[in-house]
């Protein structure tokens, strides 16, 4: 893991950019949760279909 103090996301880099609001925090959060579900269907279909080029695309939108 890469965040701070070892945890998946770094709440004090990301109050950085929310201005520190926690509404604001709880709804980027989310917004990624739910981005991340999509993906993941997405990443699952290519695998069923062996595309390595929408995997690599997807795996890359994820991480990002």
């Amino acid at each position: 893991m890469s965040a701070a103090g070892g945890r998946p996301v770094d709440l004090a880099h990301l109050s950085t950019y929310t201005g520190g609001d926690a509404a604001l925090n709880a709804e980027v959060l989310q917004l990624f949760v739910d981005q991340a579900a999509k993906l993941m269907v997405q990443l699952r279909n290519a695998l069923e279909v062996a595309d390595q080029k929408s995997w690599y695309a997807t795996a890359h939108s994820l991480k990002g």
